[in-house]
């Protein structure tokens, strides 16, 4: 470690972050929230494989000092519940919460893919992607870019 909080937002890592914190959890700033958006329908092992890769993308961006959502995060919901909620419910809950973003000041939508692994294009990404051109929150492909964008923000 030879920095502070910038060289923390470079390299995070639990370890970094316990030495120096990033600049969201210790400064004045506000948290940076991001929400994640890849195609999650498909056959259970599709499925899986799909929440697999959101989750991943959103540990990353929370070991860097994100605040990330995670629609795939409701797996667990489903598994539990006693009937089956219809893919609509949980596609009306995944754009309600990008639709809380607008009200934040720092807030993007991150892309990890907008099409299923067949090469398809995902409507519910392309749902995401269009809710979050008309509400003014940025969204990025690529996550250098995305970093870029906290740093200046």
């Amino acid at each position: 470690m030879n920095g502070g909080p910038r060289d923390c937002l470079e390299n995070c890592s639990p370890a970094s972050c316990q030495e120096y914190p990033c600049e969201e959890l210790s400064g004045d700033r506000a948290p940076f929230y991001v929400y994640v958006a890849g195609p999650l329908s498909g056959d259970p092992g599709q499925y899986l494989a799909n929440v697999s890769a959101m989750s991943t993308v959103c540990r990353m961006l929370l070991d860097r000092g994100f605040c990330p959502i995670n629609p795939a995060g409701d797996l667990i919901e489903g598994l539990t519940s006693p009937l089956p909620l219809p893919v609509l419910a949980y596609q009306r809950r995944s754009l309600e919460l990008l639709r809380l973003l607008a009200y934040v000041p720092r807030a993007a939508l991150f892309v990890i893919s907008a099409q299923h692994s067949d090469g398809r294009r995902s409507s519910g990404v392309a749902a995401e992607i269009a809710m979050a051109a008309e509400l003014g929150i940025p969204t990025f492909f690529d996550l250098e870019q995305l970093l870029e964008m906290r740093r200046d923000s």
